[in-house]
């Protein structure tokens, strides 16, 4: 049926996928078809020696982490974020609604921290519903839950718990 030169290149066809496939993995900390994960170090973003150095809650450092890599989240370079939501009692997993281009979005992440190295997961992303956010992708493992609402205040340059 096939020819050992055929053979031959479809066992080193497979060979390379393979470990296309492990090297991802060895990358990234997941399998390619796992949920879509930003990887974000915060010794690696532009503001380190802030984020680094500043004073404040953890919450604190994750908004100001979050705020300055909100293009890399929301896809687009003219994104902005309005507001935060933490889960109560938690400061690992919360929602940012952003603007971009023009159109108000959400996202659910959860933070992990690993040695040095800060992961943001991308949980689920929404989009604005008739009367709520509505699912777009991923899973809403935050549903029901009480939040603590945190937006910019421009007279105090910080992000404020508003409830």
């Amino acid at each position: 049926m096939y020819t050992k030169k055929q053979s031959f290149i479809l066992i080193i066809l497979l060979a390379v996928l393979a470990g296309g496939v492990f090297l991802y993995r060895g990358i990234y900390s997941q399998w390619p078809w796992s949920r879509e994960v930003a990887l974000i170090s915060p010794t690696a973003s532009p503001d380190a020696s802030k984020w680094v150095a500043e004073s404040g809650t953890t919450r604190t450092k994750t908004m100001d982490v979050i705020t300055s890599l909100i293009g890399d989240i929301a896809l687009s370079e003219n994104a902005s974020v309005e507001r935060f939501w933490f889960v109560q009692g938690s400061d690992n997993d919360f929602y940012v609604e952003y603007s971009a281009d023009g159109v108000l979005s959400r996202a659910l992440l959860k933070t992990n921290q690993e040695g040095e190295r800060t992961n943001y997961e991308i949980l689920a992303r929404f989009a604005p519903g008739e009367n709520d956010w509505s699912l777009k992708s991923g899973k809403d493992e935050q549903a029901g839950k009480n939040l603590d609402l945190y937006e910019w205040e421009e007279g105090q340059n910080a992000w404020m718990k508003k409830n």
